[in-house]
């Protein structure tokens, strides 16, 4: 999915969404030129329909639009103020695909274009029609639910690259359309659900931060993996997995006696052509699943390059209803560092 939505028409449709007590409604009105190349400044009045959206306003862009590139002008400090938006819809009607960057594109007439995008509500990604958004920078805060692909027929990707995506205790899902949440690199921050719709959530690199912001709990629902270079610091609150953390490679840190990991299924380490290691610090770890299936912890490897390992110097591991295991391919490597706690 992800590689049919770079292949789409780069025509951009950006709409932020307010709830129905908005100031006013913008709509993002410049026509394409078909050059993806070409940006559009955010704070210039003329792409807008109903003046420059601010803070509780709705942006509506709408099939059809030049690349939109978040900009603002410069503050009293040199640099570019934040953006701060109610709601932001991104392809709201059926038509070509709508398109946001934020980031990751230098300068635009002189301006600043690392500017950070803060929306109080809701960002949808592909409402009724098709939105595609790519953050190579910046900071993106989001104050309630990021949704991709929220009707039926409609299609939604937001891709993670680079900087911050502060979820502020919200929740990131896929609607009744075709969505994907690509997490590439940069921080994926506090949020307090992700549901994609049946699809399992992969991380590919960047570094998962779960600290003492947002709500107590984070629930990933269907499984969660890691590989490359995906990194997982849990500093705080209790992250669930519903049902299997898949450690391919990646490195997960769990680092006080206040954060607490729950893996409803089975929590595998293993290296699969890239070194995975889990590291125990501090807090609780339960592995836990119906005593009719097979659950625990296994550290293992399926290659022969790369090595598995748990270490372990406080905190708890508990492993209930089922097994601890170490499997280890030739050339690989499978160990359970164990040198404190319980």
């Amino acid at each position: 999915f992800a590689e049919f939505m770079r292949r789409l028409a780069w025509g951009v449709v950006v709409t932020l969404a307010a709830t129905p007590a908005f100031a006013a409604e913008s709509i993002f009105v410049w026509p394409d030129d078909g050059d993806p190349n070409t940006f559009i400044g955010w704070d210039s009045p003329a792409v807008w329909a109903g003046g420059v959206p601010g803070s509780g306003d709705r942006a509506v862009i709408e099939s059809g639009g030049e690349i939109l590139a978040v900009t603002g002008g410069p503050n009293s400090s040199g640099g570019p103020d934040p953006l701060v938006i109610e709601d932001v819809v991104i392809g709201r009607s059926v038509g070509p695909q709508a398109s946001l960057r934020i980031g990751g594109v230098g300068t635009l007439s002189g301006l600043n274009t690392s500017v950070d995008l803060m929306v109080t509500d809701d960002l949808i990604v592909g409402d009724a029609g098709t939105g595609f958004v790519r953050q190579s920078g910046s900071t993106v805060t989001i104050g309630d639910q990021l949704v991709i692909a929220a009707q039926a027929g409609s299609l939604g990707e937001y891709e993670l690259n680079d900087g911050v995506l502060n979820m502020a205790g919200g929740d990131i899902r896929v609607g009744q359309g075709t969505g994907g949440f690509d997490f590439n690199n940069g921080t994926l921050r506090n949020p307090r659900t992700i549901d994609l719709n049946g699809q399992d959530f992969v991380q590919e690199g960047g570094v998962f931060l779960r600290d003492g912001g947002g709500t107590g709990t984070t629930t990933i629902a269907g499984s969660y993996g890691l590989t490359l270079g995906a990194e997982v610091v849990h500093q705080d609150r209790r992250i669930i997995v519903d049902e299997s953390l898949l450690m391919n490679g990646g490195t997960y840190d769990l680092t006080a006696s206040s954060a607490t990991l729950v893996v409803r299924e089975t929590l595998w380490v293993q290296g699969l052509g890239s070194n995975a290691a889990f590291d125990l610090q501090d807090g609780l770890v339960d592995a836990n699943r119906s005593a009719a299936f097979f659950n625990g912890l296994l550290v293992g490897t399926n290659s022969g390059v790369a090595d598995a390992d748990v270490d372990q110097g406080v905190g708890t591991m508990r492993v209930l209803n089922g097994e601890l295991r170490l499997l280890a391919a030739a050339g690989g490597s499978a160990t359970y560092d164990f040198t404190g706690g319980t």
